[in-house]
């Protein structure tokens, strides 16, 4: 192969890979599995009074938010003044989940993903809970972990709301009111 062909066959390999490059990247990204945007407003380790197990309550307006946050903070000790971030209850809705009532410490929340499953109209809420391992002493202190979630919006029959191993901890079926 002479010098300028071999330039050529360079060229026209460049060429080939910067085209094939520009034709993978026009095509559309896989579709999410309805991935949802879920805002962790505010959380904490005392809700009183602290339901017997698992709890999630849909809150639809500013007052239902400021009662629940009350009802909380008030046994949480430096964050009775903290503000939350504001929330357009025009397009969002709050999901308030509670752990309910735990004889130690080292129960907690410490995150939250959410998908929308329109087939069977499930919103599904995946928590990412702490619990303490059986080998681990901790404090004999009662505890009750609670999050709150902000969420867009939807067309949802039911929540549900599943730990990282997705086994369901507790379900709200909802009604038209948040559509």
């Amino acid at each position: 192969m002479k010098n300028g062909n071999r330039g050529a066959w360079i060229l026209a390999g460049l060429a080939a890979m910067v085209f094939s490059g520009c034709v993978a990247a026009a095509d559309p990204p896989a579709p999410l599995t309805n991935a949802l945007s879920a805002v962790v407003l505010d959380s904490g380790r005392h809700c009183l009074p602290a339901s017997a197990t698992w709890k999630a309550t849909w809150i639809t307006n500013h007052n239902r938010l400021l009662q629940f946050v009350s009802r909380c903070r008030e046994n949480q000790i430096g964050t009775g003044t903290a503000a939350l971030a504001p929330v357009d209850f025009n397009r969002f809705g709050v999901l308030a989940i509670e752990m309910g009532q735990r004889r130690t410490a080292g129960y907690g929340i410490d995150g939250a993903s959410a998908r929308h499953s329109p087939a069977d109209r499930t919103l599904v809420i995946t928590l990412t809970c702490r619990r303490p391992s059986p080998d681990k002493l901790v404090a004999q202190i009662m505890s009750s972990p609670w999050i709150l979630i902000q969420l867009p919006l939807g067309s949802y029959g039911k929540i549900a709301v599943n730990d990282q191993d997705t086994q369901l901890l507790t379900q709200l079926r909802i009604g038209d009111e948040i559509n």
